[in-house]
């Protein structure tokens, strides 16, 4: 009898533990950041009870909203292409911490989120609030500390899962994930640590939308698109660059709209925003943390919206429908998705001098193959001007057949030759099992 009632007691407490930690809905609506999919999942039942709609285009033009906003549209859109983004990003870097930046990514952020955490991979997914005006005159050590904050250690990179900045790209080709990565980069080196340590652990991967500009990087070349990033890390004088001058010209991956604007489906003009945009970078004292200050709260109609979006994605989730179409995206590109977080790869000490010695051992300098003409020449040789398919090539090229650099493939109709030597030259080079060994974190 004592041993029942023990018993009882304690799921008594659990029971009234569980009450407390829970929110409600009216709680959750009106805290003044956008709730996480756990903060969410909780309350799913509130939300269909209340009977939670997403705005129209006629309240949206009424309000002076943008005129596109159609949450019905861009939900779709997300949910019958988010699968092929979560199997594309987890086949380019196995692992990784999904670190989507700012409001526009928060939507891809939540689908993340929720998948990964269905199948018991926790922390997959950090959301850095993040806008424009957080970046104007700020130090790259107060971005460190806004990272580390989130969880993103600066001492132990090089040995930690990697992290992969996402966000949409436009016409500043990921300026704000750029911007972190630099400083990133820049306070490591400070530090006098290797930044070649850094090359698969750290990264971008942007969602081109309609207003992109510039010149793609496939998300599938990966292993060359670090070949050049190490040759412009090796070019810099350490001492004579900040992160911001850093970030200018490094490299990040791209992601294409596979579907006309899916990439879009992410935006806050479309599909619902919390709060305006991210301010100055404090440090909050009753939070204990660095973070970028939140805009002004929206009217709660935007709210709700968000709410509705964040419901038809556990939905999605929970019914099973995305665990299939995410292995379905993951065969169509060769590979079987992991059930259990991929486990951490590094490169040694070892590795890394030796793929640094086949870089120099190539003589190029900054000004012979500097980032932009790398881009040039990736651009043309991806663009069907070679009569190549680029996916299928450069997957082979990268399980090392080498029938890419036969001299029969390159056209030189209006092409210097000296682009052509550059990029068999690097080419050859990223056939070396040593280069493709520390590529992939080996």
């Amino acid at each position: 009898m004592i041993k029942r009632s023990i018993v009882q007691l304690a799921l008594a407490f659990v029971s009234l533990t569980a009450f407390a930690a829970s929110r409600s809905l009216y709680e959750i609506v009106n805290q003044p950041t956008r709730p996480t999919m756990a903060e969410v999942e909780p309350i799913l039942s509130q939300i269909e009870e209340a009977g939670i709609t997403p705005i129209d285009a006629t309240w949206a033009a009424q309000a002076g909203f943008d005129k596109r906003a159609n949450p019905e549209h861009w939900i779709k859109m997300l949910l019958e292409n988010g699968p092929q983004l979560i199997a594309a990003f987890e086949h380019t870097y196995p692992g990784a911490r999904w670190v989507f930046l700012g409001r526009d990514g928060l939507p891809w952020a939540d689908l993340f989120e929720a998948y990964y955490s269905s199948i018991g991979q926790k922390n997959r997914v950090i959301r850095l609030g993040i806008s424009k005006p957080s970046f104007q005159d700020v130090s790259d050590q107060t971005l460190v500390r806004l990272m580390e904050s989130q969880g993103i250690e600066m001492d132990t990179l090089d040995s930690s899962y990697p992290v992969v900045f996402v966000d949409s790209v436009s016409q500043g080709f990921g300026r704000q994930g750029r911007r972190l990565m630099g400083a990133l980069y820049n306070q490591w080196m400070k530090k006098g640590r290797d930044p070649l340590l850094l090359l698969n652990k750290v990264d971008m991967i942007g969602l081109q939308v309609s207003t992109f500009q510039g010149f793609p990087n496939p998300y599938l070349i990966k292993p060359l698109h670090q070949f050049l990033q190490a040759l412009y890390l090796l070019s810099l004088p350490q001492s004579a660059y900040d992160g911001e001058k850093l970030a200018q010209n490094l490299r990040i991956l791209t992601f294409p709209e596979q579907v006309n604007h899916m990439n879009e489906a992410g935006y806050t003009h479309f599909m619902g925003t919390w709060h305006d945009s991210f301010g100055p970078i404090i440090y909050d004292r009753r939070e204990g943390k660095w973070l970028a200050t939140p805009g002004e709260i929206m009217r709660e109609e935007l709210r709700n919206t968000v709410l509705w979006v964040q419901a038809q994605i556990w939905e999605f989730v929970k019914s099973g429908r995305c665990d299939r179409a995410v292995k379905q995206a993951a065969r169509e590109l060769g590979y079987e998705f992991p059930k259990k977080r991929p486990p951490n790869r590094n490169a040694s000490a070892a590795q890394v001098e030796k793929f640094r010695e086949e870089i120099l051992s190539l003589g190029y300098t900054s000004r012979q193959l500097n980032p932009l003409n790398a881009t040039h020449v990736l651009h043309w040789l991806t663009s069907g001007i070679v009569g190549i398919d680029t996916r299928a090539n450069f997957i082979d090229l990268f399980n090392q057949q080498s029938y890419l650099v036969t001299p029969e493939l390159f056209k030189e109709e209006g092409e210097p030759k000296t682009a052509l030597r550059s990029i068999r030259k690097l080419m050859t080079a990223l056939q070396s099992k040593t280069c493709a060994e520390i590529m992939e974190g080996q």
